[in-house]
């Protein structure tokens, strides 16, 4: 038998490494994998097992000596790529995250069975699963040959590793990258009360409907987890609904960074929580540059149509006030309980619906008739006109989320509300965009057929 060693590089052939020895650290400035030292001792403990019963000499003189394919196949396909360690800032206090093996969540999902399947997206599917200790977790399993997938896995490892626990974001539990057929997997909590999306357009009629009190409290929590992020520089990208997840006390926890722009933090901006200046995320800069004060920009542009502030569909110009804008039209979909690009069966967006009914003075029409007036009207007016300006389209007239937290928490808005009343912006359509959006070397959302089909 011939021993050869070898180190993996990322960049190269993943099947070029020998699974009987650790690699080196990869000479990748922003990832580092090491092999776990269980597997390499058992494996080595195995080839001397062999060599001894063989009658072999510890100088390894004995006839070469042969491992079944399927035994070398096996230890290969459960080694998982290790440490996933991204060059970020100390001041984020990055978190160890848990390294899975394939064969511990393929035994938590009855290895990936339809049964626990509970919902699919753009780039995978996720499943439910029960680890050994019985903790419920949800592992999202990217689909394989994605170079997508590939991207946004890493992204997601990364975030999760320096988002703060418990502040209405979905905590990143651990995650498996596994060499047998690129599987990529990341394991979170479960969620059981599923998604925002799934209370208001896809309830089960054993479920009880959200109530205003609860829909309030889900505007507020996702509007903290928005906030917490601005504050470590992440935009978002993908604010919506159905990336907004409910646990037990329907307390919403915001998910799904695959897509985050990262970017730097000026002077003057000020959190929910009074801090001036957050840590600075790397950010790549052969994507992103400056385009004025607080603005960056893209060629590469994904989202869901609806949902993606004009400014970023159109030219791939992003900040925090895209966020604001996604975040918008998910309260008006919480008022309402209308999609974002369909209301009552027909196709049209949701914001300039509303706007249509408040000019003429008809804006209780537009609230869910699914509450049976079961709310404070003044309260929820003025959510739908926050909601409103939070889709302005100028991108430095909508609000920070720390003043959209404030506004939901009582404080009041007509000073805001009158002047954009009143303003030429607010009869300009929301969206002047065809469905799919492509030109040059933009990338088309990304958009499913259940996302424009079907009435809520």
């Amino acid at each position: 038998m011939v021993f050869r060693f070898a180190t993996f590089d990322p960049a190269q052939d993943p099947d070029d490494f020998n699974p009987a020895f650790p690699p080196t650290p990869s000479s990748s400035p922003s990832v580092t994998l090491c092999q776990p030292c269980e597997y390499t001792r058992t494996f080595t403990k195995t080839i001397v097992r062999r060599l001894v019963a063989a009658g072999a000499s510890l100088v390894l003189t004995a006839p070469a000596l042969e491992l079944r394919d399927d035994e070398i196949r096996d230890r290969y396909a459960e080694t998982p790529f290790h440490s996933i360690n991204f060059d970020v800032r100390p001041e984020f206090h990055q978190r160890q995250l848990k390294e899975f093996t394939l064969k511990e969540l393929k035994v938590a999902t009855r290895n990936f069975s339809d049964e626990k399947l509970i919902g699919r997206g753009g780039f995978g599917d996720v499943y439910e699963g029960q680890l050994a200790d019985g903790s419920l977790v949800a592992i999202k399993r990217y689909r394989r040959g994605s170079t997508q997938g590939l991207r946004e896995f890493e992204t997601e490892v990364m975030v999760g590793s320096i988002i703060p626990l418990r502040h209405n974001l979905l905590p990143l539990l651990g995650f498996c990258r596994s060499s047998e057929c690129g599987d990529f997997l990341l394991v979170s909590p479960l969620m059981v009360n599923k998604s925002v999306d799934c209370c208001l357009s896809k309830r089960p009629e054993t479920r009880p409907l959200l109530d205003w009190l609860t829909r309030r409290k889900i505007a507020v929590g996702a509007a903290r987890g928005l906030s917490r992020l601005h504050d470590l520089s992440i935009v978002h990208l993908f604010i919506k609904p159905s990336n907004i997840l409910l646990d037990e006390e329907f307390e919403p926890h915001i998910g799904d960074f695959g897509l985050v722009k990262l970017t730097e933090r000026r002077r003057g901006e000020c959190s929910v929580d009074g801090i001036e200046e957050a840590p600075v995320l790397p950010r790549n800069e052969s994507e992103a540059g400056s385009h004025g004060e607080d603005s960056y920009s893209t060629n590469k542009i994904y989202g869901t149509y609806g949902y993606m502030a004009p400014e970023y569909a159109r030219e791939g110009k992003y900040s925090v006030k895209t966020d604001v804008f996604a975040f918008g039209i998910t309260l008006l979909e919480l008022v309402t309980g209308q999609r974002a690009t369909r209301v009552n069966g027909r196709s049209v967006m949701l914001g300039d619906w509303v706007k249509r009914l408040l000019v003429e003075g008809s804006w209780e029409i537009v609230v869910d008739f699914n509450l049976q007036g079961e709310y404070d009207h003044e309260e929820i007016e003025k959510v739908i006109k926050l909601a409103l300006l939070c889709t302005h389209p100028v991108p430095r007239e909508r609000p920070h989320v720390a003043q959209v937290i404030k506004i939901l928490e009582g404080h009041s808005i007509e000073e805001a509300w009158e002047e954009y009343h009143h303003s030429k912006e607010y009869l300009i359509p929301l969206m002047q965009l065809p469905t799919l959006y492509q030109t040059g070397d933009v990338s088309s959302s990304l958009l499913s057929p259940e996302e424009l089909s079907g009435p809520r």
